[in-house]
């Protein structure tokens, strides 16, 4: 593992609104050390209601494993620039918790993005060949809260 690599493994790197459509809904990336593989990582991209930002809350989506190379590439194509010109964010930094008009207190985007989008999987980027998404398992859910 680089050591560039190293330190950004389990941080979060990107944070932002999803889009016009879906602005009650925030959208966070990160990856993390694979799991069966020293050599590879997977990446973990979560859809939350804002206001829940930060609380395991929302549809969390994980690849299959990816190895270094390819990782980087994904990095640069859907986040606009290569690793050693992003930062990290905490969790309690942008869109941790959104009060009265930003709140979707009703539900309407995030019933809409369940519905019509399948909880984010129309939103996901492009993986590299070989590698695909996959919904986080339920356990992982409640490790975080």
């Amino acid at each position: 593992m680089s050591k560039a690599i190293e330190k950004y493994v389990g941080k979060c790197v990107y944070r932002e609104i999803l889009d016009e459509e879906f602005n009650k809904i925030v959208v966070s990336f990160s990856f993390h050390n694979s799991q069966q593989n020293l050599e590879a990582y997977f990446i973990n991209v979560e859809f939350e209601p804002l206001g829940m930002v930060g609380q395991g809350e929302g549809w969390i989506w994980w690849s299959t494993d990816i190895h270094e190379t390819d990782l980087l590439v994904f990095i640069k194509n859907f986040i606009g620039c290569s690793l050693d010109e992003i930062k990290c964010l905490p969790d309690y930094e942008k869109y941790y918790y959104g009060y009265d008009e930003f709140d979707d207190k009703d539900g309407k985007q995030s019933s809409l993005f369940e519905n019509k989008y399948l909880g984010g999987f129309l939103f996901l980027p492009q993986l590299p060949n070989g590698t695909v998404w996959r919904i986080a398992p339920e356990a992982y859910k409640e490790t975080i809260l």
